[in-house]
């Protein structure tokens, strides 16, 4: 079980920093947004519901308690919530406990959360603070992803644990974390604050303030896929909080308590989430802010220099055939066509591709550099970039001569000079004829197919603005293909272009066709009629061109 939890700034008040505690919060200011603070004598139920149960097979963990929603299990006493986990017979099982979650009440996208709680000691208890997806929009656990914010086994009562889970559907699945010995021989018996801070591409565990783990690479891809969902998925979705207490279990080898150990309590004085009121840390890279060279993530076979060009620092040289600079967690928006390079060389040069998640991933651009007199002589390189959009890894690979260099590089900035948006298929608003499926292609998420002759897709409202002189459309196709036909207004209505969709050796094999249309403008409905055969192709999404 897993579960985030968001812990309050501690204030550091001297001036000398203890280099092995990691307290400083990466904000100026948390704002408050949503909490319990547990007063009063009954259980909100506006803000928690309960799970009943034990689940398919002990909730997945062979856990050997029921989950009731009696007050002898759960109940709000004193300030605090109290969760009793009992020896007892109940429905076929040998021990009663409980479990919450804000799950359809309340869920977030990243944030600070924060629980202050009290756990009992003795083996086979297994207490949880975590965190679930609210719609699993990348599939069964854990290509959906799972945040662990507070886990403790209670045989080890010194001991505090933090994860991540991710990957692909069970069993493929896996998982990252970290763990912490209580200071001052501290028990987790005493009160403490455990919380976790989740930002786009980064993930921090404290414990009373304190930081212990920090997770900054996972990965998420759906069932059916060959390629990864873009990069921070599965952590880019709305999750709920949940705290139970369990009995037995996988997470401690299927150890039970002591029946000297009953009742056993999980007390919770408050559970508190927050926002983020100041610029966050440890977040994508805007590929649409120049992105210096020498600020790489790793690299190999580079050197870095001094360089002459506008601004001064530092550029990058020495680069021989494969070498490569990778940059974590660029933020691709909702696409870019084209990239600047500052570059200069004396030798023949080369080329730099662009590559996303690895140094042979695909390939979105090629820029090609030639001699420019000088290796300090430096010029401002464009190519077009394509399929590049949401949050990648970015490999920047030299191709050309080896042992004498092929060119230095300063810096790289992508644009998007397009004023319309990447419009996905699957997001029509009515069909005729057609299916979806999961698509193997960048970015992920779905394709339609299924295509014969007179199917149709409809896009309400489709805002052409000042006037769009083309379109593209990214197709796959193992047949002989045909064409969509993009009419206005109804399918019988003005045509105003068509692309034409051939053999691409697969029903996954991407690629992206253009063609012009007829000067359009303002807004109208939009229909996308197939023609052909029969299975004429998939259509993963299109967009307008000016």
């Amino acid at each position: 079980m897993k579960k985030v939890i968001l812990v309050l700034f501690s204030i550091l008040i001297t001036v000398l920093l203890i280099p092995t505690i990691g307290i400083a919060d990466n904000h100026e200011e948390w704002t408050l947004v949503w909490s319990d603070e547990f007063n009063g004598n009954t259980l909100d139920t506006s803000k928690w519901t309960y799970d009943i149960g034990n689940g398919v097979g002990g909730w997945g963990n062979n856990e050997e308690q029921y989950y009731t929603s009696r007050t002898e299990n759960v109940r709000v006493q004193n300030g605090s919530l109290i969760i009793t986990a009992l020896n007892e017979q109940f429905n076929g099982f040998n021990y009663t406990s409980g479990k919450l979650k804000t799950d359809g009440l309340a869920s977030w996208k990243y944030g600070k959360f924060e629980a202050r709680i009290k756990l009992p000691v003795g083996q086979g208890f297994w207490p949880a603070f975590w965190m679930m997806p609210q719609d699993d929009i990348y599939g069964g656990w854990a290509s959906s992803g799972e945040i662990d914010i507070m886990e403790n086994r209670g045989r080890l009562p010194h001991e505090i644990s933090g994860a991540i889970h991710y990957g692909e559907n069970w069993p493929n699945n896996v998982y990252s974390g970290g763990s912490i010995t209580i200071p001052n021989n501290g028990t987790a018996a005493d009160w403490h604050n455990y919380s976790v801070e989740w930002e786009p591409g980064e993930i921090r565990w404290y414990l009373d303030g304190q930081l212990y783990n920090t997770e900054t690479s996972w990965y998420s891809r759906s069932l059916g896929q060959t390629t990864n969902n873009p990069f921070p998925a599965p952590f880019d979705q709305e999750f709920y909080m949940i705290l139970n207490l369990a009995v037995g279990g996988n997470f401690d080898g299927g150890r039970v308590p002591a029946p000297s150990d009953f009742p056993a309590e999980m007390l919770v004085d408050y559970v508190r989430v927050y926002e983020s009121s100041g610029p966050p840390t440890g977040g994508p890279i805007n590929a649409f802010d120049r992105i210096e060279a020498e600020n790489y993530t790793s690299m190999n076979g580079i050197q870095t220099e001094t360089t002459t060009d506008i601004g001064g620092g530092l550029n990058v040289g020495w680069t021989d055939e494969g070498d490569y600079l990778a940059f974590n967690q660029v933020d691709f928006g909702n696409g870019a066509n084209s990239v600047d390079v500052r570059v200069a060389s004396n030798t023949n040069g080369g080329t730099i591709e662009f590559r996303l998640d690895s140094i042979s991933g695909p390939l979105i651009g090629t820029v090609n550099v030639s001699n420019t007199g000088g290796w300090q002589s430096w010029v401002t390189n464009t190519a077009a970039i394509s399929n590049a959009e949401g949050i990648h890894d970015l490999y920047v690979v030299f191709r050309g001569s080896t042992g004498i260099g092929i060119m230095n590089l300063n810096w790289l900035e992508f644009s998007n000079t397009n004023p319309f948006e990447k419009i996905e298929a699957e997001s029509y608003t009515s069909m005729v004829g057609i299916q979806t499926e999961p698509t193997t292609d960048v970015g992920g998420g779905l394709n339609v197919g299924w295509t014969d002759n007179g199917d149709y897709l409809f896009f309400e409202n489709v805002d052409f603005r000042s006037g769009a002189t083309g379109i593209e459309a990214r197709v796959a196709t193992q047949t002989v293909g045909g064409s969509i036909e993009f009419r206005l207004d109804s399918t019988n209505g003005p045509l105003i272009g068509t692309v034409n969709i051939t053999n691409t050796g697969g029903w996954q094999n991407w690629v992206t066709n253009t063609a012009s249309i007829t000067a359009t403008s303002g807004t109208h409905d939009l229909y996308l009629v197939f023609r052909g055969g029969s299975d004429i192709g998939n259509l993963n999404w299109f967009n307008l061109i000016n």
